[in-house]
């Protein structure tokens, strides 16, 4: 497999080594150096286990990039230090969290890219750069009821994941994330536009579809197979930047219920938001969030059945994978 940068896709620059887990986590939930367990080998029809010490699960970047980079880990440090002290964060960290994941998300991808050979012959159409704050992202947070030090995986090692990397898990010492990140996976339930129906074109990169106008009134569950435990959960809508910029398609949401979501006609992210009941409640302010769940779960509980619902989850995601009814 040839070698490119997880960020930029180019061949690596003034080469260097990107930690898919960056070093401040390692020290922060363990010893750096420690062997675990990270999926199995599917180039091996017996799947054996594959086993890893934290500090060499490295994989190839330009050095500019990992510099650029840099900031985005240095905030999420802090960020990550305050949410396992259930420290209240304001809507700026939380986007600030939100980034950070969708880097760990993608970067997760491509290591099984590369420790798998491409062994399923994909031809990424983008990259950590083009893929942070790209298409419509969720959040779910829930507690772990002990003080054990660690960082957990989840889901991140399954077929659909490999080929569509949008749902996956992350516990960091008391704390598990579950990310949800697709186009249009919260929009067309929240009434804003959406593309109703993805089909892959042939000679084509990418996808194409039908934008449609939405419905103007949200259906709930905005994302179904939701995890049914306590937790915090944060959304945001975000208009595909092919739409972002085409002023065609940005007309359909020109409209009051759209733009209500939306700091500007000129901004490419909604406001983050999250539900109470079965209303809208929008951080539309940067008022710090009282966010910690009341209930606590085993670690077993978060790590291995709610691993099931991950894999529910991604299920329901990948039924929005791009038709190819069209290609031979």
């Amino acid at each position: 497999m040839k070698k490119f940068c997880i960020f930029c896709g180019n061949e690596p620059a003034s080469k260097s080594k990107e930690h898919i887990i960056p070093k401040w986590l390692l020290k922060f939930t363990g010893d750096p150096n420690r062997e675990v367990y990270l999926g199995r080998n599917w180039l091996d029809p017996a799947l054996p286990k594959r086993f890893f010490r934290w500090s060499s699960y490295t994989f190839p970047a330009c050095s500019t990039c990992n510099t650029e980079f840099s900031k985005l880990e240095a905030d999420a440090k802090a960020i990550v230090e305050d949410l396992v002290e259930l420290k209240p964060l304001t809507p700026t960290k939380f986007e600030i969290l939100l980034d950070w994941i969708d880097k760990v998300r993608i970067g997760l991808w491509f290591a099984m890219l590369y420790l798998n050979k491409n062994y399923r012959g994909l031809v990424p159409q983008f990259h950590i750069k083009k893929r942070i704050a790209a298409k419509d992202r969720a959040l779910l947070i829930l507690r772990v009821n002990d003080d054990e030090k660690g960082i957990g995986i989840t889901a991140a090692d399954t077929p659909i994941f490999h080929k569509m990397p949008s749902v996956f898990g992350l516990t960091i010492n008391n704390i598990h994330l579950i990310s949800i990140s697709y186009e249009f996976i919260l929009s067309e339930r929240l009434g804003l536009p959406y593309v109703k129906k993805k089909f892959i074109p042939k000679k084509v990169d990418g996808f194409t579809g039908e934008l449609k106008e939405g419905h103007k009134k949200i259906s709930f569950p905005l994302i179904p197979h939701r995890i049914e435990e306590d937790h915090f959960s944060i959304y945001q809508s975000i208009i595909p930047i092919e739409l972002f910029k085409n002023e065609q398609a940005l007309n359909i949401y020109d409209n009051k219920y759209t733009q209500s979501f939306f700091k500007s006609r000129e901004n490419q992210k909604s406001y983050l938001f999250n539900l109470e009941g079965s209303d809208i409640n929008k951080f539309d302010s940067d008022t710090p969030i009282v966010w910690a769940p009341d209930k606590s779960y085993s670690r077993v509980r978060v790590m291995a059945e709610l691993g099931l619902n991950l894999g529910e989850l991604q299920d329901h995601v990948y039924q929005k994978y791009p038709s190819m009814e069209d290609l031979s």
